[in-house]
Formats: C-alpha cells, sequence, structure tokens
C-alpha cells in the first residue's frame, strides 16, 4: 500500500511541472500581451513605453530564461506580483481562496449527502412511481442552465420576497451589525450561490449512484450473501454499497478542482470576490502571474483529486490496492 501511494505521489509530482512548463508556453504564445491590454486602454502610450512595460514584467527576456525565474519563485512559493496592480498574486489569492472554498465545499458535501442516499433509494425502488417522478425532477433541474436558475431565483426569492440577498458577500451597513447578524447576513448572501451549486450537479450525483448500485445488487456475490441469511442491511450496506461507491469516488476526485475555479458563472452572477472571478478578470487583462498561480494550483487539486482517488479505490476495493502493489 505504501509503495503504491508513493509511486502515484511521485507521478503526480512530474505531472505537475509538466503541466506547468506546457500551460506556460501557452499562455505566452497566445494572442495579445499585457502591454498591449495597457495600450488599448490609452491611446496615448507609445511603442517605447510598450518595450518597457514588456522589460519591467520581465518579457523581454527568452521563453525559457521566464520560466526557470517562475519556477524558482514557485518553490519559495512565491507566484510574483500581478501585472494589472502589483500586488503579489499570492495575497489576492488569499482573499479570494477562502470566499469560493467556502461555497464549493459546502456545496460538495450537500450534494454528497443529498445525492448517495437518493441515488440508492432509487436504485431500491426501482420502477416505481416515486422513482420515476423522481428522476423526472432531477434531470429538469439538470437541464436548467445555471445562469438562467439563478437569476430566477434572485428574481423571486431576492427581489420580490426578499428572503436572501441579491449579490455580494455582506450587505452596506455590515460593520455594525452584532456577531449574530453579521451571520446571518453572510448566510443571507450565500445561500443562493450554494444551492445553484449544488443543484447543478446532483441528477450526475444521483444518477451515477442509482445506476452503479443496481448492477452491483444483480451481482452473484449479492445472491450469494442473502443465501447465507445476511441481514437485508448488511448486504446492503456492507457489501452492495460499499462496492457502488467507486463512480461517486471517481466523481469526487474530479470535483476537486473545481472547488477553486469551478464556480466562474455564479460568482460573476452574484458579484462574489472568489477566485472564478478573478480568473476571468485576469485573463481578461492578460496578467500571467495571476493565470498561471490559478493553473497551477488547478493542476495540482486535479492531481490531488486522483491521488485521493486512487486511495479511496485501494480502501474500498482490495483488488486495486493488491494489483498496484503487484507492479
Amino acid at each position: 500500500m505504501i509503495f503504491f501511494l508513493l509511486r502515484r505521489f511521485l507521478q503526480a509530482i512530474l505531472l505537475l511541472i509538466g503541466i506547468s512548463l506546457m500551460s506556460f508556453i501557452v499562455i505566452h504564445l497566445a494572442p495579445g500581451k499585457p502591454s498591449d491590454v495597457a495600450g488599448d486602454l490609452n491611446p496615448k502610450v507609445s511603442l517605447e513605453v510598450r518595450q518597457r512595460l514588456e522589460k519591467l514584467y520581465g518579457l523581454d527576456q527568452p521563453l525559457g530564461t521566464q520560466y526557470l525565474q517562475w519556477l524558482r519563485r514557485l518553490a519559495r512559493w512565491d507566484f510574483g506580483d500581478s501585472f494589472s496592480d502589483g500586488r503579489p498574486v499570492t495575497n489576492k489569492i488569499k482573499e479570494a481562496l477562502p470566499v469560493t472554498l467556502a461555497i464549493n465545499v459546502t456545496s460538495l458535501i450537500l450534494l454528497l449527502g443529498i445525492g448517495i442516499p437518493l441515488g440508492a433509494w432509487s436504485a431500491l425502488h426501482e420502477g416505481s412511481r416515486a422513482d420515476k417522478a423522481l428522476t423526472a425532477v432531477l434531470f429538469l433541474l439538470f437541464a436548467m442552465p445555471t445562469f438562467w436558475l439563478s437569476l430566477v431565483l434572485m428574481d423571486l426569492l431576492a427581489v420580490k420576497v426578499r428572503i436572501f440577498a441579491v449579490s455580494g458577500l455582506t450587505s452596506l451597513d455590515f460593520e455594525y451589525f452584532s456577531p449574530v447578524r453579521k451571520t446571518i447576513d453572510i448566510l443571507r448572501h450565500l445561500a443562493l450561490p450554494i444551492f445553484v451549486s449544488t443543484v447543478a450537479s446532483l441528477a450526475a450525483v444521483s444518477r451515477y449512484m442509482r445506476q452503479s448500485l443496481r448492477e452491483e445488487l444483480r451481482k452473484s456475490y449479492i445472491t450469494a450473501a442473502y443465501a447465507r441469511g445476511l441481514p437485508p442491511q448488511v448486504v446492503l450496506f456492507r457489501h452492495g454499497l460499499r462496492n457502488a461507491l467507486l463512480p461517486i469516488i471517481t466523481l469526487v476526485g474530479l470535483s476537486i478542482p473545481g472547488l477553486i475555479g469551478g464556480s466562474v458563472i455564479f460568482e460573476s452572477i452574484f458579484a462574489i470576490p472568489g477566485t472564478g472571478r478573478l480568473f476571468f478578470n485576469a485573463v481578461m487583462a492578460r496578467d500571467y502571474p495571476v493565470i498561471m498561480a490559478l493553473l497551477v494550483l488547478s493542476a495540482a487539486l486535479t492531481l490531488l483529486g486522483n491521488f485521493l482517488a486512487d486511495v479511496g479505490y485501494a480502501l474500498a476495493d482490495p483488488r486495486i490496492r493488491l494489483a498496484g502493489e503487484k507492479r
């Protein structure tokens, strides 16, 4: 088990370096430069000023030299300074990351806590009217565009009924609230984004769980477990459900990168200053340090998700662990 995980970890490190190199090359070869953005905003910017900006940003050096310098800074956990405002990229990410993590982690917990039981219940009641009704409702929610659902909920629950807040994280007079009222105010602002983020993926998780558990319950080892006289609860939870969770483990692993960058749409709609909105603004401004920092973090989370999925596979299915140790 230890050698299996160690090999996966070393592979992830090498992949991360390769991904950072490819991302660095693609970003710098894409049309447009930070100096072009500055020139577009001010038509009086001359060619000499553009060249000075490129020298200031270090873009006049060879691409290989730029990457090595960036890699040395990365080893010190220094992503450099933003081209747009000169602030350290690490500080900008630190300000935006907690908001995005709070929304997406809460959404992921709700998604698994609701989607897995719904999928298991649907598999146990396959073909019933309740199962068909649940399937229709989930697919209806899944088919709704995220931006449209966000706007509808804002109009109904924030503008007309005024149960929740329209946008942002806090109210204008937030600083004068008591601690309890501050907590309530933040929850009012985050409720709709969390709901939209959860609903968008609920159908996928529940359907994966339903299909996976259906297949497991039809296998011969389940029939043998019933034949040995095991209680239905033991057969379902200890045998069938454990093996049926393997596709869900894959989904969770793939969802980890979205914890910092998968919320661009509703962060823009609800005016939430998270990392998704930060990434979008950085792309529009050709802010290379911010773009690279968020891409590397997303890549690291992707590899971390795959690593955790491998660990989950090995814990859920000993055959995978044993096969990995034999290689």
